[in-house]
């Protein structure tokens, strides 16, 4: 999560959130949360903002 928060520069309680609100994919392993980096990629490239389907 500290890596992801310092990548996106918010709190690791911003990126929780963004991963509560299916902005970020994210999975829970061990009692540990883990982020898709795929998805941490896709938020930065579009500014802050997820992919919308149509």
């Amino acid at each position: 999560m500290r890596d992801v928060a310092t990548r996106l520069a918010v709190s690791t309680a911003t990126v929780y959130r963004l991963c509560k609100q299916g902005q970020l994919r994210s999975i829970r392993v061990s009692g540990a949360v883990r982020v898709d980096p795929t998805s941490v990629a896709t938020f930065v490239a579009l500014g802050g903002k997820t992919p919308t389907t149509s």
